[in-house]
């Protein structure tokens, strides 16, 4: 007979700050004041390896065995102790006994009668990413790929790659499909790419002309500035985001 997965052996951590990107710790410092370290055997030099606790950009939940015990460095000694515990115990854990006023909770123990729909609704954010990812193409595919730095002359390796990002990241990705002024900020990074406008620091110029500070104040001077707007489409040599008018 097969053998079915079973929930009830794991606990679920879930991050609870929004955080673009990857997040982990290698220890804290208990209430007590001593630094608790996990880790895992020792390097040549005889110094230990960190058993790092982590999540991914793709994985916003941590599936710990219930079981599961890790050799933890504590005031000095290496003891055992459970993962689950281990996390639990962190500074940064809601509900932690370690915790305080310097110490933010970013992440929780998910109770699974209570909690199931933070779950449901990061996988249902996934599918979403993915989903819009997949529907993009023609002007719109190229002005996403361009605001996520990808530049590729096939539109099917655009695609693969905006995918990807989308399910590793769907709040990364989101951050771009919703943004009103994406258009703009893909002209402005194709340019950048195509080597028609320059940086000097945070600042952008066209040629001699000092569009803003930084990337935000340029989108606001292109709208503000639709002459400058269509010269720069132009001069880049892509479709115009707005007719001119006669």
């Amino acid at each position: 007979m097969e053998k079915l997965f079973n929930t009830d052996n794991y606990v679920y951590f879930a991050l609870m700050t929004p955080i673009e990107g990857s997040w982990g710790f290698t220890g804290y410092t208990a209430a007590d004041g001593n630094y608790v370290k996990a880790v895992q055997g020792q390097n040549v030099n005889g110094t230990y390896k960190a058993y790092d606790v982590f999540w991914s950009t793709q994985e916003r939940v941590r599936r710990v065995p219930k079981a599961k015990k890790i050799t933890v460095l504590k005031n000095g000694e290496l003891v055992q102790m459970l993962e689950i515990e281990y996390l639990k115990q962190s500074p940064n854990c809601e509900g932690s006994k370690n915790g305080s006023a310097d110490s933010a909770a970013i992440f929780k123990e998910i109770d699974e009668a209570k909690d199931a729909n933070i779950l449901i609704e990061r996988r249902q954010r996934k599918n979403q990413a993915l989903t819009a990812s997949f529907a993009l193409e023609g002007k719109e595919l190229d002005d996403i790929a361009a605001a996520l730095g990808i530049f590729h002359d096939d539109p099917l390796i655009k695609l693969n790659r905006i995918s990807e990002f989308a399910g590793q990241d769907p709040e990364g990705f989101f951050k771009h499909y919703e943004n009103p002024n994406k258009i703009i900020k893909a002209l402005i990074l194709r340019g950048l790419h195509t080597g028609k406008l320059t940086k000097t620091g945070e600042a952008i110029f066209w040629g001699k002309e000092a569009l803003g500070g930084n990337e935000d104040q340029a989108i606001s001077f292109l709208i503000a500035n639709p002459e400058k707007l269509h010269g720069l489409e132009e001069s880049i040599g892509v479709v115009q985001t707005t007719k001119k008018k006669k």
